[in-house]
């Protein structure tokens, strides 16, 4: 695979800050009385802050310039109450907007983990998993600390700097208009450089999900690896996605080298010109000590909150850039956007088995079709061999009758009904598959042949008689407890194999479809499948894909297949054609 195709096939829309804003909202509006509150603990704050300013200006006046000692208490007692109650306030304000920020995190976590759900199988055949990885993780975790910390400094340093310019234009409105003016160029510098912050974050972030993605293929691979020695070969492949993604974190830094250190700079700007006009009017007269030290608080509270959202519009930026990547994902057709909103369907009513193709063509492409027109019929009870060359389209065909994959034209009759009349859920959950590779969890072996069902250990163990896998626990002394490794790297792929064929009669399926499910086992493995096969399968409709001929004797028919086309259907019991 070219080491830049996991970047190409990374397309994500760009969104507007107000767009970001609007995505997320429903996210935010069951809390929003919540969030009212803290803004509202926050704005108080914010005048308190301003007001103790106020107080202190005052004090220099009336009691170290105009030698008013007896009020001095009233002023320091005045002036600490209200930095106590802003501290306080803000504290209360910005845990609360983190609460009910982390709580939102919490309802898009689950919207994600939902959506993987209703996402068709052709999603995950075209996209790595380590990017749908690192849209659950990395960037929600992005989202999060921007809800979390970056908000509530940014709502309060907003409040304190209107709040600022108002006490600064009403205190006195010519020194305060140009106070206002001179803070213009800094803050123009900081959303100029909003869009290039953005660029950049999106290239990181970009990379990031490449070398998620990239790292999970090649763990999958692991084995591959060591088997062909191919350690040198792989790191050099991973080093140059690496390096790609070093490469945009170093460009980011120089940005902000110095883009930073600029905006602090013009944030000071106000305080410059206070003191060259404020300091001349206090030597003039016409501007006191105690209305330069409150001009002097004012300006603090003025500039700090410009010079804070400068050093945060890397994080704003970056949670946006998480948040169109998020939109991007949960705009990924889902199944209902294929095949129809699902029916209600009677979750009562049970499949009998009886299966109709009628002139079924499909393509995973649209460029290309694996079937064309494509008939039979499997009556119900009837074991049915699928046989053809690798990619003819044997494996589709189970996956059609599943409802994985969409089909163009044609239908499909389970019970004389169209396939499209049943509930998806409800017709898969009457359907075992057993493939060529199982799924094993780690843990119990209880919990593997359970797989989120209720039954009783009774009928685990009745129904491990029944496909054999009882003599498996036998010869390897395992208990329901017996704990499993991931992926079940303490069982055979034979007993992997038998586990799976244990976990679908439990469920008791009324199809029930193998998908090469003795391509890689060994005889004593097979003979065990396959007797239990002949014990497990009766009343049941059963669909084989299989290239060792031996495995179809217990079929009733034979369906050949070649290049997606039906070639022929033998009936072995009357040797028909």
């Amino acid at each position: 695979m070219n080491d830049k195709s996991y970047q190409n096939r990374d397309l994500v829309r760009n969104l507007s800050d107000w767009k970001s804003f609007t995505v997320l909202w429903p996210f935010f509006k069951a809390q929003w009385k919540g969030y009212i509150f803290a803004f509202i603990l926050l704005g108080v704050s914010s005048l308190m802050m301003i007001a103790g300013s106020k107080v202190l200006g005052t004090f220099v006046d009336r009691v170290l310039t105009q030698k008013h000692w007896d009020e001095m208490w009233w002023y320091i007692s005045g002036f600490l109450f209200l930095e106590v109650c802003s501290i306080l306030l803000m504290w209360i304000g910005r845990k609360l907007l983190a609460q009910y920020g982390t709580g939102s995190i919490l309802e898009i976590r689950k919207k994600l983990f939902g959506h993987i759900h209703e996402l068709p199988l052709r999603y995950y055949d075209k996209q790595p998993e380590g990017r749908t990885v690192t849209r659950l993780t990395h960037d929600v975790e992005s989202i999060e600390e921007f809800f979390s910390s970056s908000f509530g400094r940014i709502v309060s340093a907003t409040m304190i700097f209107l709040f600022a310019i108002i006490a600064m234009v009403v205190t006195f409105w010519k020194l305060g208009i140009i106070l206002t003016i001179s803070i213009i160029p800094a803050i123009y510098l900081t959303f100029s450089f909003k869009q290039t912050t953005r660029v950049v974050m999106r290239k990181m972030s970009k990379l990031n999900s490449a070398c998620n993605a990239g790292l999970s293929e090649y763990l999958r691979g692991i084995s591959v690896i060591r088997a062909f020695a191919l350690n040198s070969w792989i790191t050099k492949r991973y080093e140059k996605i690496l390096d790609s993604y070093v490469e945009s974190v170093l460009v980011a830094n120089s940005f902000f080298s110095w883009s930073r250190p600029t905006i602090n700079t013009l944030t000071y700007l106000p305080v410059f010109l206070l003191l060259l006009i404020g300091g001349r009017g206090v030597m003039e007269g016409w501007f006191t000590v105690g209305l330069l030290v409150t001009y002097i608080r004012y300006c603090e509270n003025f500039a700090s909150p410009i010079s804070m959202i400068s050093r945060e519009i890397n994080t704003i930026q970056q949670s946006f850039t998480s948040v169109e990547r998020i939109v991007q994902f949960l705009s990924e057709d889902r199944e209902d956007d294929l095949f129809g909103e699902d029916v209600v369907g009677d979750f009562s009513q049970q499949i009998l088995g009886e299966v109709e193709f009628k002139n079924i063509t499909m393509g995973y492409d649209k460029d290309r079709d694996i079937l064309h027109g494509v008939s039979f019929t499997i009556k119900r009870g009837e074991k049915v061999g699928i046989v053809g060359k690798t990619g003819c389209g044997k494996t589709t065909i189970v996956s059609l009758l599943a409802r994985l994959y969409p089909f163009s034209s044609g239908d499909i009759l389970i019970d004389g009904h169209s396939i499209s009349t049943w509930n998806r859920s409800h017709l898969r959950s009457q359907i075992g598959f057993i493939s060529q590779d199982v799924t094993i969890f780690q843990g119990s072996l209880r919990d593997n042949l359970r797989v989120g069902s209720n039954v009783c250990d009774e009928q685990i163990i009745e129904n491990c008689e029944l496909s054999r896998f009882s003599k498996i626990m036998a010869e390897k002394n395992m208990s329901l407890d017996y704990q499993l490794q991931e992926g079940g790297a303490n069982l055979s792929i034979g007993e992997k194999q038998l586990l799976a064929f244990t976990r679908v009669l439990l469920r008791n399926p009324a199809i029930l479809i193998l998908d090469e499910a003795t391509a890689n086992i060994d005889e004593k493995y097979e003979s065990y499948l396959q007797e239990a096969l002949v014990k497990s399968s009766k009343g049941r409709t059963v669909l084989i894909i299989a290239h060792r001929v031996h495995t179809l004797d217990i079929c009733d028919k034979i369906i050949s297949f070649d290049q997606g086309t039906l070639v022929a259907v033998k009936d072995i019991k009357n040797t028909t054609d």
